[in-house]
């Protein structure tokens, strides 16, 4: 009995142990970057690095905020990923409902492994044939541009998670509400979406999460501070003597202060949407 006892404190210990190393390991980049965004600029390539700041200021935000166009920058990224989360479930949500509840040939093969393969293929292939449509149509140096680019990425993982949400719908319910003399439409409407808001609410959140820090795109897509993000911004962050640490540090604490307010305070829909359909 005694030797279960210390095997199970042991264990306990051990757990214990193993949680606080994974914890410092996650903690210790973002203390890196909080660090570096309010210490003194020549104390951000002293060698060896400096884990306590010995001294702190926030020239970085000051600058940023002044200098760099950051109330532009954040703006565009706060509104480019809410347009494209919104765009894609627009166009996501009606086409998982046709694939959850209609029959066609080269549904379960070709269809849904379509769509699905459009997220293997990487960005950069890409990204030349769509610049030159891009210039063709006028979307070049857009926020719209950007909407439909970032929401097109996003539109095959809607398709794909929003189908197991709807497929969790029992039939018998639209049934019963069109054996009242609804449509089909009014049935989507009435029944589908509101049961399936937890999905919607979940995938609206994880769209924003796929694209927030989205690089590639908007560096080939945009050329002007206007229609510009925050990625794109901590990127052009050299002056004369030499990369601005300091600034860019500032951005990135700046920038994960959204996501991480979502995560805070909307984590319980997070978890129903993902508990109700995407661990089906």
């Amino acid at each position: 009995m005694q030797r279960v006892q210390r095997e199970s404190r042991a264990y306990k210990l051990f757990r214990i142990v193993f949680l606080l190393f994974f914890i410092a390991v996650f903690l210790l980049p973002i203390w890196w970057m909080i660090k570096t965004s309010i210490i003194l600029r020549v104390d951000t390539v002293v060698y060896p690095p400096q884990y306590i700041p010995k001294g702190i200021e926030f020239d970085g935000y000051i600058r940023i905020w002044k200098d760099q166009g950051l109330p532009f920058l954040y703006f565009n990224t706060i509104r480019i990923n809410i347009l494209a989360a919104l765009l894609a479930l627009l166009l996501g949500v009606p086409a998982a409902y046709a694939a959850s509840r209609y029959d066609f040939w080269g549904k379960e093969g070709g269809f849904m492994f379509t769509i699905l393969s459009t997220r293997f293929l990487p960005p950069a292939t890409a990204l030349v044939p769509l610049y030159f449509l891009y210039r063709w149509l006028g979307l070049v140096d857009s926020i719209w541009g950007l909407v439909i680019a970032y929401a097109g990425l996003n539109l095959p993982i809607v398709v794909w998670v929003m189908r197991s949400f709807i497929d969790e719908i029992p039939r018998a319910m639209e049934e019963s509400y069109m054996l009242d003399g609804h449509s089909r439409v009014a049935a989507f409407f009435k029944i589908i979406m509101p049961l399936s808001a937890p999905g919607i609410a979940a995938m609206f959140m994880i769209c924003n999460f796929l694209t927030w820090g989205e690089f590639l795109l908007s560096a080939v897509l945009t050329t002007t501070v206007p229609h510009q993000t925050l990625p794109i911004g901590a990127a052009q962050l050299e002056g004369d003597i030499g990369i601005l640490w300091q600034q860019i540090a500032a951005i990135g604490v700046l920038g994960a202060i959204p996501i991480t307010l979502i995560i805070v305070f909307f984590q319980r829909y997070l978890v129903r949407g993902f508990s109700f359909g995407i661990l089906k």
